[in-house]
């Protein structure tokens, strides 16, 4: 796994890259950003951004956005969202779950 100030890059399917930020105080959050996947090998990448109120336990169910991206570029823009001290935003990379090799069977 790779993960450094310009990104970062799953080493394994199963496993994610994670950036997480916690909001200092109440107010309004808007992201902006790329998701990149500069090879036609392999099967691109997943994009996520999440939020977790304060003191919740981890539901799944705050999603932000979604992207998936194959040998390009993509803007990851977040419209403005409400956020209050101490809720989690998380942006994770991963394999794409959405492309799929074609495998051909001899005759």
């Amino acid at each position: 796994m790779l993960l450094n100030a310009a990104g970062g890059h799953p080493d394994v399917p199963e496993r994610a890259v994670i950036r997480r930020w916690v909001a200092p105080a109440s107010g309004t959050l808007t992201i902006a950003g790329s998701l990149q996947h500069g090879s036609p090998n392999g099967d691109g990448v997943r994009g996520t951004s999440g939020r977790q109120p304060s003191g919740c336990v981890e539901t799944g169910n705050g999603s932000l956005a979604d992207w998936t991206c194959f040998n390009g570029k993509v803007d990851t823009p977040v419209s403005a969202t409400t956020v209050e001290a101490g809720d989690t935003i998380d942006s994770s990379s991963t394999a794409s779950p959405t492309r799929h090799r074609i495998l051909s069977s001899g005759p």
